[in-house]
């Protein structure tokens, strides 16, 4: 996703009308075009990363993501209902142990 995503990069600092210092952005770009911008890439890769960043689809990539994000929270549901359980149980028999206390009897 990060490949399709445009971005603005720090290129330095500017100091504005009341003296504060303030970060100076370039234009947003995805990491695809600085890349191409870098020039430091042979003609051969460059024609491979652009024939593979031609098949991206970025609704499909969202779709794949949020679908293993549920598949990662169902598996954590379980696991999480298992460890409650777990716990309810250790607190109620804990709770038992530590009923005695002081005792009076009346006479």
């Amino acid at each position: 996703m990060s490949a399709i995503t445009p971005t603005k990069k720090p290129v330095g600092w500017s100091v504005d009308g009341q003296g504060r210092r303030r970060r100076v952005y370039d234009a947003p770009k995805t990491p695809f075009q600085r890349l191409l911008e870098a020039g430091v890439l042979s003609h051969t890769q460059e024609r491979m990363l652009r024939a593979q960043y031609a098949k991206l689809n970025p609704v499909e990539l969202t779709r794949d993501i949020v679908r293993y994000q549920d598949m990662l929270i169902t598996k954590a549901r379980w696991k999480t209902e298992v460890l409650t359980a777990e716990v309810a149980d250790a607190q109620k028999s804990r709770r038992k142990r530590q009923a005695g206390g002081v005792k009076i009897h009346s006479a």
